[in-house]
């Protein structure tokens, strides 16, 4: 099985980076958006859900990834190297379809969104314990836009709005909704 390319031409993809910028924040992040075929549910998009001891983020929904290391050559290296280290995805299984423009945390350092497909079936991954509580799909057709809301909230003072999905007991918030609004899912 491969990646359906007639869903391309609704994604926002530029090329992914053959290498990390200068100018780029030395902490910045690259996050994998990975799609995957459920026998069941057909296209789904993998989500993993942060263990409650993390010192950042515990227990929230996001993809997996993390803070650049300075042996990763470009921020797809980044993106698998944290999937592999997160949920055992083998970075051979997996290929790049593109980048999302890059966000910026709540921290302003910058986030870019690597975005991927794998032919690797869910039941062949295996969350670390100490980072990853759950690993789960979404299929493609619960992250449109009848099932999004926009939540505002209040951080370091400052009221600010977010996409919001809610789906099969999931709460998908903050820069992870983002990117998915960013990768063509809530256009009509």
């Amino acid at each position: 099985m491969s990646f359906d390319s007639a869903l391309l031409p609704a994604m926002k993809l530029i090329n992914a980076p053959t290498h990390w910028e200068n100018e780029i924040d030395p902490k910045a992040s690259a996050v994998l958006a990975l799609f995957m075929r459920d026998p069941n549910q057909g296209l789904c998009l993998l989500f993993t859900r942060r263990a409650s001891e993390m010192r950042s983020h515990a227990g929230q929904v996001g993809f997996p990834g993390g803070r650049r290391e300075l042996t990763d050559e470009h921020p797809s290296a980044t993106a698998l190297r944290e999937a592999w280290e997160e949920i055992g995805l083998d970075p051979e299984s997996v290929t790049v379809l593109g980048m999302l423009n890059p966000l910026k945390s709540l921290d302003t350092r910058p986030v870019l969104p690597i975005v991927a497909y794998t032919d690797q079936y869910l039941p062949d991954l295996k969350p670390n314990p100490s980072e990853v509580a759950e690993i789960f799909l979404l299929p493609w057709g619960q992250l449109t836009a009848e099932h999004r809301t926009i939540v505002r909230f209040n951080i370091f003072g400052r009221w600010r709005e977010t996409p919001f999905y809610e789906a099969e007991g999931h709460h998908i918030w903050g820069l992870t909704a983002w990117m998915v609004d960013f990768m063509g899912m809530t256009s009509d």
